[in-house]
């Protein structure tokens, strides 16, 4: 019997790409390739399945019944099939851009302006409502909350008395570049307590001057 695990390497076959070649294409860590393809892993990053729709792989029948994107919205989690996520043609003036960490970092907005040529895609997801970007989690500093190659959506805060404390969010810095953190309030006064899920990676203070922008996560999106 074929599974979702085994369609993915009929998939790269096809393609005629060896692991290393598709991991690099699909955007993902070589090491995760052959996890997928051997059922270590227990599910295939969104990035995957991007990659392989823009290759011309019916999603339907690639990904079986088992295998649906888990919306996860502000605590509510939706089950819907991989394909309905709706990529939206180039030049579209709707849907919600993706983007990558490279869009924001060191450009000190106050808003996360969001540049035309910053834009990878803009995608339609189902229950997804005043989300101004997406971008794809890198690294495992936020796990088991968020894995790498997850899609998080993210709310723009205009004003920062306004801040979701303990909350998970997007904070861009001056110095230290885009961190996904969960945001504390600090005993020290004017900074911030940013925490990993991950407990490998210890908390650390950071001074309110230094963010120069917030953005609340309120979704992710991830095959199970």
């Amino acid at each position: 019997m074929k599974t979702v695990f085994s369609k993915i390497k009929e998939a790269r076959d096809l393609l005629n790409l060896s692991q290393e070649a598709f991991a690099m294409a699909a955007g993902i860590n070589r090491s995760d390739v052959g996890k997928i393809e051997n059922g270590e892993k227990k599910f295939i990053d969104t990035a995957v399945v991007q990659f392989l729709r823009g290759k011309g792989f019916d999603i339907n029948s690639l990904f079986d019944d088992n295998f649906k994107l888990t919306y996860i919205k502000e605590g509510n989690q939706v089950n819907e099939p991989a394909s309905s996520i709706i990529k939206l043609p180039a030049g579209s003036n709707k849907g919600i851009p993706l983007v990558g960490i490279e869009a924001f970092a060191g450009k000190g907005s106050s808003d996360f302006t969001i540049e035309q040529k910053d834009i990878k895609a803009l995608y339609v997801v189902p229950d997804f409502t005043n989300i101004q970007f997406m971008m794809r989690v890198t690294g495992n500093s936020m796990y088991p909350k968020y894995n790498s190659g997850d899609v998080i959506a993210c709310r723009v805060i205009h004003e920062r008395n306004f801040i979701q404390w303990n909350k998970v969010h997007v904070i861009a810095t001056k110095t230290q570049g885009i961190l996904c953190k969960r945001l504390k309030k600090c005993d020290t006064k004017d900074h911030y307590l940013v925490v990993s899920d991950n407990k490998d990676y210890d908390p650390f203070e950071i001074p309110a001057k230094e963010v120069v922008s917030l953005a609340l996560v309120v979704g992710v999106i991830r095959l199970v």
